[in-house]
């Protein structure tokens, strides 16, 4: 029978406790010392107050009776524990560490808190799995961390550990799944042997605080499917990390400080789903041409076939020269934002009608020439487009598809009497003025704000015609 015991005193748990066990000793259990160590974890980490805790003060074998919640036996033995959020209190119990065959600890999200020094007495040669994220630990990441070399998933995610990361991590060769997001007080520099875990396929460390360049050696892990290192203080030029990555699905490099242009390399990858370098301080051609590559030594892009490519974020950065038309080969990109760089030339909108974007942006550059209306009329899953504080200055349609919800094209250059914004476009409950010429251009304080639901645009495209017609050019 299950004992529930919520609010008593220490002393009083561990007298209980005591006797539970000399009743499994008395008993004959084969494991006599895993039950002890799961019942010191328990009282340790306040296990009466824990959301679950079915059987876990029973008088039964936590692997030949009642299942104990959260616990997995093979062979008579304690094989793995997962208690994600279930409240766990106090410090990290060490004697979860005592069990001989543990493969797998999960007690993510939960209140643990105090120094992770525990993991001195871990089993190396059996624990495979090791997930502490979410909790309060604080204090130095161990060195011990490089005796786990059989660890495949090392997450410790959201503590509160101040340190730098120990180069004993680059010990774990056959970890798969590295995670240590979210630790704001992690500083220095990432350790450059990282390129030694060749089994490594996820790395996330975004929201930390390190500093340094982002280690080349990174080009040495083959097996690499996620690379997230997003908001962690890197700088330096990226290095030419993503040849023979044939997995690489996911690369989130944005909001760092990193300097020069992109690796050729990365145009070359086969299957990327996500691409995003945004808010960094790159420059030079998106894509290098191949005169470009030749002069400096570099892979001259002759083919480009991101085929599986959904979102690419290049926004604010210093990225200069004209948008790649290699972009409308991207046929499965849903979105692709371009803000806020110095981008020149007319966007190539027929290169991409064959495309099936979601939204595109590319505000706050220096493109010229026409408006894309083709993209408009002619890619039916758009929904978002914002071409404002350009120098556009031609070619609006007088009535926006269905589907299109957000429409910016304020401060730019319409100044033609047959180029100023159909009145379709304009929010009949705004006092704002559908003139969108720019104060660059000519001297105006007029602009529009053109952000509206389908179902007005529609509503009103009778008016269409009267409006532009109304309006005098400067």
């Amino acid at each position: 029978m299950m004992l529930r015991m919520r609010g008593c005193c220490g002393a009083v748990i561990n007298v209980v406790l005591a006797f539970i066990v000399s009743l499994f000793v008395s008993s004959s259990h084969a494991h006599t010392s895993e039950y002890f160590s799961l019942l010191q974890a328990y009282s340790s980490s306040n296990g009466y107050a824990w959301s679950r805790q079915e059987n876990w003060l029973s008088n039964s074998d936590p692997c030949t009776g009642p299942a104990w919640y959260g616990v997995t036996c093979e062979g008579g033995y304690v094989t793995s524990i997962n208690l994600d959020n279930v409240g766990m209190t106090g410090n990290l119990p060490d004697t979860f560490f005592s069990l001989p065959q543990l493969r797998s600890l999960i007690l993510s999200n939960n209140r643990l808190n105090g120094a992770i020094t525990s993991i001195i007495s871990i089993r190396a040669d059996t624990l495979q799995h090791l997930d502490l994220s979410n909790n309060e630990f604080n204090g130095a990441l161990p060195t011990a961390l490089g005796q786990l070399t059989a660890l495949r998933t090392l997450h410790l995610n959201n503590l509160k550990i101040s340190s730098t990361i120990p180069v004993d991590i680059c010990r774990l060769v056959n970890v798969q799944s590295l995670g240590l997001s979210g630790n704001r007080r992690l500083s220095g520099p990432f350790p450059s042997c990282i390129g030694q875990l060749t089994s490594l396929q996820v790395l996330t460390l975004f929201n930390c605080t390190l500093a340094g360049p982002l280690p080349s050696s990174l080009a040495s892990i083959t097996t690499l499917t996620t690379l997230d290192v997003a908001s962690s203080g890197f700088n330096g030029f990226i290095p030419d990390i993503f040849s023979n990555k044939p997995n690489l699905a996911y690369i989130r490099l944005g909001f760092n400080n990193f300097t020069g242009t992109i690796p050729s390399s990365l145009w070359q990858l086969s299957s990327p789903l996500e691409i995003d370098f945004s808010n960094n301080r790159l420059n030079g051609d998106i894509i290098a041409p191949a005169s470009y590559a030749a002069k400096r030594s570099t892979l001259a892009i002759t083919t480009i076939n991101l085929v599986s490519l959904s979102i690419l974020d290049l926004s604010h950065n210093k990225f200069s020269g004209s948008i790649p038309s290699a972009f409308g080969t991207f046929v499965n990109l849903q979105t692709l934002k371009l803000d806020y760089n110095k981008l020149v030339g007319s966007i190539p909108a027929s290169d991409y009608v064959g495309m099936r974007l979601q939204v595109f942006s590319a505000s706050h550059n220096r493109l010229d020439g026409p408006f894309p209306s083709i993209m408009v009329t002619s890619i039916s899953t758009l929904v978002s487009m914002d071409v404002s504080y350009n120098h556009l200055s031609s070619g609006l349609i007088s009535t926006l598809p269905p589907n299109i919800i957000v429409m910016h094209v304020e401060q730019n250059c319409f100044m033609s009497t047959l180029l100023f914004v159909p009145s379709s476009w304009c929010d009949s409950s705004s006092s704002i003025s559908c003139s969108p010429q720019n104060s660059s251009c000519v001297s105006s304080s007029s602009s529009l704000s053109s952000t509206f639901s389908s179902s007005s645009a529609s509503s009103s495209s009778s008016s269409s015609s009267s409006s532009s017609s109304s309006s005098s050019s400067s």
